[in-house]
């Protein structure tokens, strides 16, 4: 079983798109996650139609994706832990990849191999292991490169992470610009420079003597 794990906040313009159709790739047992952290454009009233999903409303201001990520996935019940951004879909074969790659007590990393589609952060993660390297680090700066550091901390304690470009196991992403991305972070850095300052940290952490 799956926990799909989800943050939003002001994307229900772009999740109101993408909701059905996730669903109707879910199988029946897995749940859907979804922190609220602070929407005021009504998100913050839906209530949803489908017992799966469970919301959890957590407003935050600042943003910080790590954290957002980790009460997402640290709410999630099953064995199978799946980031799945708000503006996501998922491709028809999913649930069956990831619990095959789970199976075979692998993790998994399914996106497009095209940088900046939206996508790349789609993530199969055993629950065990989120646990084992704490989550997501929450001391990186507020988004950008969350999800590479994650799988190299959870590759680093043995587990193999296999990729698939398989859009109908991935699906899609809606676009979005990279000062979307940057809203309600509250910082005067782009998102390319938060991404090159996470870099150097997550470096950092992989290769202590290369900070010498």
């Amino acid at each position: 079983m799956i926990s799909f794990c989800t943050w939003i906040k002001n994307r229900f313009h772009q999740f109101s798109q993408v909701w059905e159709l996730n669903l109707s790739h879910m199988n029946p047992n897995d749940e859907w996650v979804i922190v609220d952290a602070g929407s005021n454009d009504g998100f913050e009233s839906w209530v949803p139609s489908d017992s799966r999903i469970r919301i959890i409303r957590h407003p935050m201001h600042p943003l910080n994706f790590s954290a957002l990520y980790n009460i997402s996935h640290r709410a999630g019940s099953h064995p199978i832990l799946v980031n799945l951004d708000a503006d996501n879909y998922l491709g028809p074969k999913f649930c069956d990849w990831a619990e095959e790659i789970h199976y075979q007590e692998r993790m998994g990393h399914a996106w497009s191999n095209v940088w900046e589609d939206g996508t790349y952060g789609r993530i199969m993660i055993p629950s065990t292991t989120f646990q084992r390297i704490g989550g997501y680090d929450e001391d990186l700066s507020p988004c950008g490169f969350q999800d590479t550091d994650l799988i190299k901390r959870a590759v680093a304690t043995g587990i193999r992470c296999v990729t698939c470009n398989d859009p109908d196991v991935y699906g899609g992403a809606i676009p979005n610009t990279r000062e979307d991305t940057m809203t309600y972070t509250d910082s005067p850095l782009s998102f390319g420079q938060c991404n090159s300052i996470n870099y150097h940290k997550a470096l950092e952490k992989w290769n202590p003597e290369s900070s010498a």
